[in-house]
C-alpha cells in the first residue's frame, strides 16, 4: 500500500501505456484546432489582402503540415518512452504481462487450443 492507504505502490518499472486514450484525444483535438486557426488565419488573411481564396488554401495546407509534423514527433516520443520502459521492466526481472490490459491472462495466453485448429 502506498503511505495515503489507497491501492499499491507503483514502482518505476511499472509505467503508463505509451499512449493512453487521453493522449490520442488530445493528439485528435490539437490536430483539430490546429487546422481551424489556419483556416482562419487563411480567411483573415484572404480578406486583408483580397485574394481569396489562394491564402486561404495555402494556410490549410500549411496547418495540415504542422499537425501531422506534431503529431508524429507526439508518437514518436511516446515510442521512445515504451521502449526504454520495456527495457527498465527487463533489466529489473519483471516479466511483461501479457494478454488482456489489466494483466490478466487469457486462455489463448496460457496456450489453450483455439476452436479453430
Amino acid at each position: 500500500m502506498n503511505p495515503g492507504g489507497e491501492g499499491p505502490v507503483r514502482r518505476p518499472a511499472e509505467r503508463a501505456p505509451a499512449l493512453s486514450g487521453t493522449e490520442f484525444a488530445g493528439i485528435g483535438l490539437q490536430f483539430a484546432l490546429t487546422l481551424v486557426l489556419f483556416a482562419f488565419l487563411g480567411v483573415w488573411l484572404d480578406d486583408r489582402v483580397h485574394s481569396s481564396p489562394w491564402l486561404l488554401l495555402l494556410c490549410v495546407f500549411v496547418g495540415g503540415a504542422a499537425a501531422f509534423y506534431s503529431m508524429y514527433r507526439r508518437v514518436v516520443t511516446a515510442q521512445r518512452r515504451d521502449t526504454q520502459a520495456r527495457k527498465e521492466r527487463g533489466a529489473l526481472g519483471v516479466p511483461e504481462t501479457k494478454g488482456e490490459p489489466n494483466g490478466q491472462t487469457t486462455d489463448r495466453d496460457r496456450g489453450a487450443r483455439s476452436e479453430h485448429e
